[in-house]
């Protein structure tokens, strides 16, 4: 009976933890809770501590230490929790930028996944896995299965997955549409704040895309409140890399660098090296703007960071941007070899992509002015079938300048 009042003292602590949002120590006492369990012999309390435990370093934004974690808790796992877990183990891996190792686990688990709506859960997540990895084929393929499987409540999912392959497509508008959609549906979920959170910041991306500036504001601050109410401070960190670059993309000000400090440092200490790179490329961008030396050191890592975890699409902007703001290398061939590389790595991003070449092109343009004229040609066609006039224009000065 001791034992079993040493148990249930452990979980009402650590139960207050939980409900208080205080996720570091939550996930220490809820260890206690599962030792404690498993020295008793009551698995099915040990069982639920480990969920418990898992969900709290989940909040608190530690990929390393929750895929410990799930590996133990494999073994007390039963059923479709197995397949649950295979899943947050699939998350964990991508949020610590081991994106690789995340799309095969997830690619093998789907294989031998029958539930339904265990698959739908599944292909989801192994769609966000590669969007990351720039995988734009893919992608594609796995958005019509989640498509045609997905049904009731869960095609909310499938929905906002086309959107995104919408977005990298260039179809801007539809993707916008889908995603407003998206976010009506889950807003009055409380339990669905992250998901309407993201919805709010992909639309915010296609605003700064297309130059509405004060209305991406307006949705990145929608998202804030989303994410405020789930309690990700990762989330947080992100959208305020993402309204840092979309004060600088306005013109209005400079953002001030230390602002996002607090972001690097989090990402930094938590092993999250994709929210890392992001949040170090828009703070050197800010240094940047503000003449700071520190900015180098900013946006190689950014570069370095995305590179090592297998995003090709983040890296390839970091390069774009680190050119663009005058910290690139030296010389002219460096130059244009860093252009490519950029162009390269943008292919699964139409917008990104075509922006790259026109850049490119205009580099090469008294150069090597054939290589000019095709680049800026195709980035002419390409801007006109996404709507984007200020883009096109652009293309259009190189091919009067060749």
């Amino acid at each position: 009976m001791k034992e079993l009042d040493a148990i249930a003292e452990e979980v009402t602590q650590a139960t207050a933890l939980s409900s208080s949002s205080r996720w570091s120590e939550a996930a220490e006492a809820w260890r206690r809770v599962v030792e404690l369990s498993m020295q008793a012999g009551e698995l099915e309390q040990a069982r639920a501590g480990v969920n418990e435990r898992i969900e709290a370093l989940r909040r608190d934004d530690r990929p390393g230490a929750m895929l410990v974690v799930l590996k133990q808790a494999q073994g007390l796992a039963e059923g479709p929790g197995k397949v649950r877990l295979d899943i947050q183990i699939i998350a964990a891996l991508a949020d610590a930028g081991q994106l690789k190792a995340a799309a095969s686990t997830a690619t093998e688990l789907l294989s031998r996944t029958t539930h339904p709506g265990l698959r739908v859960v599944v292909a989801d997540t192994l769609c966000g896995v590669l969007l990351s990895r720039g995988d734009v084929l893919g992608l594609s393929g796995l958005v019509e299965r989640l498509s045609a499987e997905a049904q009731g409540p869960a095609a909310i999912a499938a929905t906002f997955r086309r959107a995104q392959l919408n977005r990298l497509q260039g179809r801007l508008e539809d993707a916008s549409d889908a995603l407003m959609r998206v976010h009506q549906t889950l807003a009055p979920h409380r339990s669905a704040a992250t998901a309407a959170g993201a919805a709010l910041t992909e639309i915010a991306d296609i605003c700064l895309i297309k130059g509405e500036n004060d209305e991406a504001f307006a949705f990145l601050h929608g998202a804030a409140g989303h994410f405020a109410e789930d309690g990700r401070r990762a989330a947080t960190f992100q959208l305020e890399a993402q309204r840092a670059m979309a004060v600088l993309s306005s013109g209005a000000m400079t953002f001030l660098p230390g602002l996002l400090d607090n972001a690097v440092a989090y990402a930094e200490d938590r092993g999250l090296p994709l929210l890392e790179a992001r949040c170090r490329l828009a703070r050197g961008l800010c240094r940047a703007a503000s003449g700071s030396e520190a900015a180098w050191g900013d946006l190689d890592a950014a570069v370095l960071l995305a590179d090592h975890a297998g995003a090709p699409i983040l890296a390839g902007r970091a390069r774009l941007e680190r050119f663009l703001a005058g910290w690139g290398p030296e010389g002219a061939e460096p130059q244009l070899e860093e252009l490519r590389d950029a162009v390269e790595h943008l292919t699964g991003d139409r917008v990104w992509h075509t922006r790259a070449m026109t850049v490119l092109a205009t580099r090469l343009a008294k150069r090597r002015p054939g290589e000019a004229i095709e680049l800026a040609g195709r980035a002419v066609a390409r801007f006109q079938g996404m709507g984007l006039d200020a883009d096109e224009a652009q293309a259009r000065a190189v091919l009067r300048v060749v």
